[in-house]
Order: C-alpha cells, then structure tokens, then sequence
C-alpha cells in the first residue's frame, strides 16, 4: 500500500477513504521511509513492516548488472 499512501494522501478527496483503510489494518509494509511518515501522518497506530522492497516478478540478479 505504501506508495499509494504517498500519491493519495495529499488529495483532499482520497484522506477519508485512506483513513478509513488504515483504521483496518494491523501491520503495513512500506518500501520508503517516507510512507512511514505519511501513513502516522494520516492517524496509522499500527505496526511497520519497513523497509520491505517489492520486487514480485523481478530478477534481482538481473538488476545488479
């Protein structure tokens, strides 16, 4: 979720409904340190997961090159 966190929160229109989902969630993975601040920002109490990269389909030795 976490750079959705980002991109959203600052749209007045998508506060409630982010505020609303993050009162539902218990733990939240985040790929930045950023996402941390803006999910507590937004009134997330719960516990972080951070940082945890997303890289599903990627392969990793392939992007070290």
């Amino acid at each position: 979720m976490g750079n959705d966190i980002t991109l959203y929160s600052w749209a007045d229109e998508h506060i409630g409904q982010i505020k609303l989902c993050l009162s539902w969630v218990d733990i939240l993975t985040v790929e930045r340190e950023e996402e941390i601040s803006d999910a507590k920002r937004l009134g997330f109490q719960g516990d972080f997961r951070a940082t945890i990269y997303i890289t599903i389909g990627q392969n990793l030795s392939k992007i070290k090159e």
